[in-house]
């Protein structure tokens, strides 16, 4: 009597085949979401305490051809953060949005839904420069910007995958 040797095969082959597909298709999924990921980039920094400051950020931002350029420009309502985003808005040719900053969390919520995978700049005020880095980042609160304090920036960044990341300057 002869054997089938074809359904004993089977058995054999099943368990290599099956995992290398699921490899396959895990190693896919990766890739496209690897693909697909973006980072949000905020720049939170206060009013200018001059025009002269003003204008070294119009200058240090301001370069529409140059790479990782501003994408969108917010600011408070305030007239000294008015002041600071103009030169800036100009040489980009932006129109700044307002926007309250009462509730940091909510504003740092609007900031990556609008702006997702894009670069946002923001003259805040400096009581609020910390808690909006903070929020932004999905962080505890940031240490206070001193009133007196005009050189802090606050270089946020928020992959879709992981958590936010912050960087804090003096300029």
């Amino acid at each position: 009597m002869k054997k089938d040797h074809s359904l004993q095969r089977r058995p054999l082959f099943a368990p290599i085949w099956l995992p290398a597909l699921a490899a396959l298709v895990l190693l896919s999924v990766g890739a496209w979401l690897w693909r697909t990921a973006d980072s949000t980039t905020v720049v939170v920094l206060r009013p200018a305490e001059s025009q002269s400051g003003a204008a070294r950020l119009a200058a240090a931002f301001g370069d529409p051809a140059a790479p990782g350029r501003i994408d969108a420009l917010y600011r408070s309502s305030s007239a000294g953060a008015r002041q600071t985003a103009a030169p800036l808005a100009a040489r980009l040719g932006l129109q700044p949005i307002e926007a309250a900053a009462a509730d940091s969390r909510a504003l740092a919520r609007r900031l990556l839904r609008e702006n997702h995978g894009r670069r946002a700049l923001v003259v805040a005020d400096p009581e609020i420069m910390g808690r909006l880095a903070a929020a932004l980042a999905g962080r505890g609160d940031l240490p206070a910007v001193a009133a007196d304090d005009y050189d802090i920036v606050y270089v946020v960044t928020v992959p879709d995958v992981g958590r936010g990341t912050v960087l804090r300057l003096r300029y």
